[in-house]
C-alpha cells in the first residue's frame, strides 16, 4: 500500500490496483456548488468571471483533469456529483454518514461534531471515515479539532475494536493547531501509525515535540509513505510527508 498527501485534507491510498482519493475537495453551501477557498488547489484553474450576459456575479472555478485514474472518491462532506468531471472514469463516491463497499474496500463514514458545537446534524455535515483494505485499516479524521457524537458510542467503540491501523490526522494550523486534541483522539484510537495532514511547515517546531510522545517521529518527510509489513515495537509512529501534485499519481 501506498499513501500519498496531495496538500491540504487529501491524500491518495493506493492498495492491489484499487486508488482511494479522499477529499479532493471540499465544498461547501447547502447545495454543494460554491467550492471553498481551502480547496485542494492543484485541482482547480483560476477563477473567471461569468460572461456579463449571463447575469451572473460569482466567479467560477474551472476544473482541472487529474493525472491518473481513480476508483473510490471519499468526501468529508457531500459531493455534488456534478464536480467530479476532473475525475477520470466514473469514481464510487463515498460522502454520506453510513457502511459501504466497493472494489473490495470497507468504508464506515461517521459524523462529526465541530469543536464550537455540541451536537451536529446538518445536511452538509464533516465525516470522519474508517477504511478496511484487507490488508491494512486506515481511519482518516476528516476535520481538525472535531468530536465524535455521543449518540454514537456504539459505533465508536465498534470502531476501536476493529483497530486503526494507520490514522490520517488533520491538525489544523496557527490558532487551529490543537496538539492536546490531535494526542487525545490518538489515544483513543491507538494507531500503529499516525499521519498529519493540513499543518503548515512553520507549525513542526509545535508538531514534532508533541507527536514525540506517543512514539517515534520520522522528520525526514518524504513523498509518500509505503506502508511495511513489519510493524512497531513501542506506541504510536508519526510519518511526515511533504504534498505531491495531484497531476501525478
Amino acid at each position: 500500500m501506498d499513501i500519498t498527501w496531495y496538500g491540504d485534507n487529501c491524500v491518495g491510498i493506493r492498495e492491489r490496483g484499487v486508488t482511494v482519493l479522499y477529499d479532493p475537495f471540499i465544498l461547501s453551501g447547502a447545495d454543494g456548488s460554491n467550492i471553498e477557498k481551502d480547496a485542494q488547489p492543484e485541482l482547480f484553474a483560476a477563477e473567471t468571471s461569468p460572461p456579463a450576459d449571463e447575469g451572473g456575479t460569482q466567479p467560477q472555478m474551472t476544473l482541472r483533469p487529474l493525472g491518473f485514474d481513480v476508483d473510490i472518491v471519499i468526501s468529508s462532506l457531500r459531493v455534488d456529483e456534478s464536480e467530479l468531471s476532473s475525475l477520470n472514469g466514473a469514481p464510487k463516491v463515498i460522502a454520506a454518514p453510513g457502511e459501504f463497499e466497493s472494489r473490495g474496500v470497507f468504508v464506515q463514514s461517521l459524523v462529526l461534531v465541530p469543536s464550537d458545537s455540541e451536537e451536529y446534524s446538518s445536511p452538509n455535515c464533516r465525516l470522519a471515515h474508517f477504511m478496511d483494505f484487507g490488508t491494512t485499516t486506515i481511519t482518516h479524521m476528516g476535520m481538525s479539532c472535531a468530536s465524535f457524537r455521543p449518540r454514537d458510542s456504539r459505533l465508536i467503540e465498534n470502531l476501536v475494536q476493529k483497530q486503526t491501523g494507520i490514522l490520517i490526522l488533520p491538525l489544523g494550523t496557527g490558532d487551529n493547531l490543537d496538539m492536546d486534541w490531535a494526542l487525545r483522539i490518538s489515544k483513543q484510537l491507538d494507531p500503529k501509525v499516525c499521519i498529519p495532514v493540513g499543518y503548515c511547515q512553520e507549525d513542526l517546531e509545535t508538531i514534532v515535540p508533541r507527536l514525540q510522545t506517543m512514539g517515534p517521529v520520522v522528520t525526514e518527510t518524504q513523498k509518500r509513505y509505503r506502508v511495511k509489513k513489519d510493524g512497531v515495537d513501542e506506541g504510536t509512529a508519526s510519518i511526515l510527508l511533504s504534498p505531491s501534485s495531484l497531476n501525478r499519481p
